[in-house]
């Protein structure tokens, strides 16, 4: 016979970890492709992933308002879709976010659907990787080819 008791211990670990990580597991249902166009289309005017821009650094905003509030996506839902609904029903994490960055407005997007935004936290929690381009074909680029037909010295 199994005793729990010598189990409990390790079944409540998992499930708090299971719990804090659930999360960016469900930023991650999204499609960080389609996610990544989402935001060049919709955010870029005033965030960026990696800095301040008008509003606040993006990358990994699933997980720091998870750190900052204990909110989930469904917050960064509603924050996204209509923060205006969000700050007057006296949401005491939207309303210090609006105070900490001089109370300039964040558009409405109403029009996007649950994925779309599912999508644009995938992009900001994973990012596509951009291909490296070696040193070789960037000094290539840079350096003009020659012509054996027009250059007689060669």
């Amino acid at each position: 016979m199994i005793s729990w008791r010598k189990h409990y211990k390790t079944l409540l670990i998992g499930v708090g970890l299971l719990l804090s990580t659930s999360a960016s597991v469900h930023a991650q249902d999204g499609d960080p492709a389609n996610g990544e166009k989402l935001f060049k289309a919709n955010c870029t005017a005033c965030h960026a992933l990696d800095k301040q821009v008008v509003g606040p650094a993006l990358g990994g905003i699933v997980a720091k308002v998870k750190a900052d509030a204990g909110l989930g996506p469904d917050w960064l839902h509603k924050w996204i879709k209509d923060n205006k609904t969000l700050r007057e029903s006296g949401d005491k994490y939207a309303n210090e976010i609006f105070a900490k960055f001089n109370k300039v407005e964040m558009p409405q997007f109403q029009s996007l659907t649950d994925k779309d935004v599912d999508d644009i936290l995938a992009y900001t929690t994973n990012p596509p990787e951009a291909p490296a381009a070696d040193a070789a074909t960037a000094a290539r680029r840079r350096t003009p080819t020659r012509c054996p037909f027009l250059d007689p010295l060669r």
